[in-house]
């Protein structure tokens, strides 16, 4: 998966758990800003862990700020 599908799908499981609009949900939107919370951020980890086979420290989860910055977190691990 390419890094623009990866985003698409890390964009569409946000909107599913934070029941946002596709519309208010970019790469550089702050997760903070649109509501979520450390387990929501969990959520999609465990997600993105199903899906893609990868493991992902929650811990890593500090690092991240922005939509973009879960994708790319996710992208890391998926890639390694």
């Amino acid at each position: 998966m390419d890094e623009p599908e990866l985003f698409d799908w890390v964009a569409r499981q946000i909107v599913d758990i934070l029941d946002v609009e596709r519309s208010e949900v970019a790469a550089d939107t702050d997760l903070a800003d649109i509501g979520a919370d450390s387990i929501d951020m969990v959520e999609v980890i465990n997600r993105a862990e199903r899906e893609f086979g990868v493991v992902i420290d929650e811990h890593d989860l500090y690092e991240v700020g922005t939509i973009g910055e879960l994708a790319q977190l996710i992208a890391r691990q998926a890639g390694s």
